[in-house]
């Protein structure tokens, strides 16, 4: 259980991370 918290923990932050800087920069392209 821990084991997979961990990994699910380890995929899932640069997935959260990718989405941020995807909508960062949807962002500032709509504000050029």
């Amino acid at each position: 259980m821990e084991i997979n918290k961990d990994l699910i923990a380890a995929s899932s932050t640069p997935i959260v991370l990718a989405i941020l800087v995807e909508e960062d920069s949807y962002g500032y392209a709509i504000l050029q």
